[in-house]
């Protein structure tokens, strides 16, 4: 990923008795793009682009980081949510080992880049597993532009190597502007 400095990264220190003085980390999490390394967790004031729970269903924690700067899919800015399955191998320089992104996504669009949470969790599919539901204000749905939308990726073992949302959530007749997930007095989407 080269210098992480002013291009994101996450650090990951084990913890256990021997966390103590000054430790090395144990792994450095960063994104799967080498030329931007995404901006990880590059959001304002309020917002957690970062988490740690058992997304992909196997009893093991996970570390999960939204960047609304990533470049994904072959588009500039279009945000990507990275998840690095935890266990052993999560040491040294980890690549993601799932890359959230959406399909057709236009130059833009900053996946979790709403007011409030930009990222939340919850089983949404009713299946047993932890979902993820993010969303942007800035997605362009042609012919209407920045109406923006909500997506939801399934959790479990499945989620590996780049993964499409299993649900995109718009307003039908959204007109330009309408920015799904820009709210006012209260957090969420």
């Amino acid at each position: 990923c080269g210098p992480l400095l002013g291009w994101g990264g996450v650090y990951v220190w084990a913890g256990g008795p021997t966390l103590v003085g000054r430790p090395r980390p144990t792994a450095i999490l960063r994104s799967s793009d080498p030329s931007r390394c995404g901006f990880l967790c590059d959001l304002p004031l309020g917002g957690q682009g970062l988490d740690v729970l058992d997304l992909t269903g196997d009893g093991v924690v996970d570390v999960v980081a939204c960047s609304r700067e990533a470049d994904a899919r072959g588009i500039q800015a279009a945000g990507a949510i990275y998840v690095w399955a935890g266990g052993p191998r999560l040491a040294g320089n980890c690549d993601p080992s799932a890359t959230l992104s959406v399909p057709g996504a236009t130059v833009g669009d900053r996946l979790c880049n709403t007011d409030g949470q930009p990222i939340l969790f919850g089983d949404v599919s009713g299946d047993g597993q932890i979902d993820v539901v993010a969303g942007t204000a800035y997605a362009n749905r042609w012919p209407r532009w920045l109406v923006g939308a909500i997506y939801v990726w399934r959790g479990g073992a499945r989620l590996r190597g780049q993964v499409a949302p299993d649900a995109s959530l718009t307003v039908p007749g959204a007109a330009d502007n309408d920015r799904l997930g820009v709210i006012t007095e209260a957090q969420g989407f």
